[in-house]
Order: structure tokens, then C-alpha cells, then sequence
């Protein structure tokens, strides 16, 4: 391959980690908002008994935020692929960033198993649920219709906690797999 027909390639890898450091950068900056916001809403709720309700919100920021943020993510992943697969065989020599990547990158272990994401995503989300689980059963002071639709707000906060641990368990899957072959 000649010089000239390597050049496309090489373009195209600057760009997509252009883009790469881009979207870790807004996964960074999401990371941040979610700690931002929930210290916020806990301060709000917190200060004032009659505002614990507002916890109830959290689940559900917590998921939109994650859910952003595996996308990501994953589009990172795709990048990384696209990169090893399609990329690296176009230039003489190859690329070999990712297998580097691979081959070098050797995880913290304990950073790995506990990773802060469990606790800044849906951590967050079911210490929320948690906080506001005394107003699920009757004897709140709320009215029936007020707690019905209390009842129905919180079931679906733990249903969005629920699905938001299994977004962070998505994520870290690559992670725990490369924890296992590492030795």
C-alpha cells in the first residue's frame, strides 16, 4: 500500500479519536452533573421534612444520566472495533492502538469490582427509594389518590434503579473481563 492510500486511514483514525476524547469528556461531565445534582436534591429534600418527596426524583435522573452516559460508553467501544477491525488492516504495519490498549492496560482491581458508578448512578437512586419508602405505606398523610399515585411514582423509581444497576453492570462488564485475564 502506498503512502497516499494510507492517508484516508490515518484520517479517519484522527477524527474518531477526536471524537473518542469528545465523548469521554461528556462522560466526564455527566459523572460530574449526577454527583452535582443529587447533592443538590438531597440538600433541597433534606432541609425541610416536608420535601423528602423530591428524593423521588432522583431514580429518574439518575437513569436518564446513565443512560447517556452507556451510550457513551459503547459508542466507544464501537469506535475501538471499528478502529482494530476495519482501520488497522487499511495501513501497512497496522495501528495497533487498541491492541496496545489490550494488551497494556492493567485495571485496579478493587476500582474495577467497586466501581463508583454503582454509587453515583443508582446508588444514589436506591437511597432515594429507600429515604421515601416510609411514605409508600399508608398513615403518610396523604390522601388515597395522593397515595396511589405516590405508590405509583415510587414503583416506577425502583424500576428505573433497577434497570440503571444493570446499565453500570453493562458497562463494567469489558472491565471484570479484563480483570480476570489479567494476572
Amino acid at each position: 500500500m502506498t503512502s497516499d492510500q494510507e492517508q484516508g486511514p490515518l484520517a479517519e483514525f484522527t477524527s474518531l479519536r477526536g471524537e473518542t476524547a469528545q465523548l469521554l469528556s461528556f462522560m466526564q461531565n455527566l459523572f460530574a452533573f449526577q454527583i452535582t445534582t443529587a447533592g443538590t436534591i438531597f440538600s433541597l429534600a433534606l432541609s425541610n421534612p416536608t420535601r423528602t418527596r423530591l428524593l423521588l426524583i432522583l431514580p429518574f435522573t439518575s437513569y436518564a444520566l446513565f443512560a447517556r452516559y452507556s451510550s457513551c460508553h459503547f459508542n466507544t467501544l464501537r469506535i475501538a472495533q471499528y478502529v482494530r477491525d476495519e482501520l488497522s488492516p487499511r495501513v501497512s504495519g497496522g495501528l495497533r492502538w487498541e491492541q496496545w490498549l489490550d494488551r497494556s492496560h492493567t485495571p485496579v482491581r478493587f476500582i474495577v469490582w467497586v466501581n463508583p458508578h454503582y454509587v453515583a448512578f443508582p446508588g444514589v437512586a436506591a437511597l432515594s427509594e429507600a429515604w421515601t419508602l416510609s411514605s409508600v405505606f399508608p398513615g403518610a398523610g396523604l390522601s388515597i389518590s395522593g397515595h396511589v399515585l405516590f405508590l405509583l411514582v415510587w414503583a416506577a423509581g425502583l424500576s428505573a434503579t433497577i434497570v440503571c444497576f444493570y446499565l453500570v453492570w453493562l458497562t463494567t462488564t469489558r472491565a471484570r473481563g479484563l480483570a480476570r485475564t489479567q494476572v
